[in-house]
């Protein structure tokens, strides 16, 4: 049996796979928060979003949706820091930062087919919630290349650790957890993790004792987790069985902007089905990236450090 049969049976059985034509008809749209979650027709809401049992990754009320997808070159911003160097409206602080990736129709004849119910299956589960007055941030998006339609899924780089407040437990107990969070409590995963720029190297080290990093959870052909360094060697260009959550949320109209409706595929899991080509693989060259800012030194600033940037490939 071939990876993406075996991957085709293990998502049907566990996962809603848009990839078939009727998986529309079997979901519906539920209130989880501020958002809006696509969930199975019929399951019992309150037992879902209260389960412990979902992933860290996975969104409470929501089953995984799944898909088979080649992660295109195009649009991939799969990346340790979301190449942050400067606050943007999306990403005021590096806090925010999501990063993203396209995935388009996978080469394999047999699943060839599939990809166009993927799109097909989203369509009508966003003309279900779409407010159509409104203005609307799609997961389907377009090739600028081929135009051919692709699908945008994001990842929340970050997430907020939960600490006592000065009002709750006196300014020198707050003292005393940030410096245990600085030090054995704090994520290895925070203390080693890359970063492209010197401005997101600096941010990093800014928040490393109020928010946790989420590393993407991806997996090679071989199930070995990719590290972030390998993002786009090992991601960009392979066909990958991608597990999601689809979310509405909308957005109210400000003095400044009308509003309008966002919808999002938020990564619960990669698995690679098929490396990418030699070619998608060298398509950019390798990162210099630096592994940490250093320890605080003794005038109490971060020490500073040489940071490579992305380069094409001009070969």
């Amino acid at each position: 049996m071939s990876p993406i049969t075996s991957a085709l049976q293990k998502l049907r059985s566990d996962t809603v796979y848009l990839g078939d034509p009727d998986a529309h008809a079997r979901l519906e749209w539920i209130r989880s928060g501020n958002d809006n979650i696509a969930v199975k027709k019929g399951d019992d809401v309150n037992d879902q979003i209260s389960s412990k049992h979902l992933s860290n990754h996975q969104q409470p009320g929501s089953p995984t949706l799944s898909a088979i997808v080649l992660l295109t070159e195009e649009d991939f911003w799969l990346s340790s820091d979301g190449y942050w160097e400067d606050p943007t409206p999306s990403s005021p602080s590096f806090a925010d930062v999501t990063i993203s990736c396209t995935g388009a129709a996978p080469p394999p004849k047999d699943i060839l087919a599939d990809f166009g119910n993927v799109v097909e299956n989203i369509n009508v589960l966003v003309g279900r919630m779409r407010t159509r007055e409104r203005n609307m941030k799609h997961v389907r998006v377009l090739s600028a290349i081929t135009l051919s339609p692709k699908v945008k899924f994001q990842h929340n780089l970050f997430k907020k650790r939960h600490l006592p407040s000065p009002e709750t437990v006196g300014e020198n107990e707050v003292q005393n957890v940030y410096a245990e969070a600085d030090d054995q409590a704090l994520d290895i995963s925070t203390a080693h993790w890359p970063t492209n720029s010197r401005a997101s190297a600096a941010a990093l080290y800014d928040i490393r004792g109020t928010h946790r990093i989420r590393p993407l959870p991806a997996f090679d052909i071989n199930g070995q987790v990719v590290q972030p360094g390998n993002y786009r060697q090992l991601l960009a260009g392979a066909v990958v069985q991608i597990k999601f959550t689809l979310m509405h949320r909308a957005i109210s109209s400000s003095p400044e902007t009308p509003g309008f409706d966002k919808f999002r595929a938020s990564i619960i899991g990669i698995n690679v089905l098929q490396s990418p080509t030699v070619s998608a693989a060298r398509a950019y060259k390798h990162f210099n990236m630096h592994p940490r800012l250093t320890d605080n030194t003794d005038d109490g600033e971060a020490s500073k450090v040489n940071i490579g940037r992305k380069r094409k490939n001009r070969e």
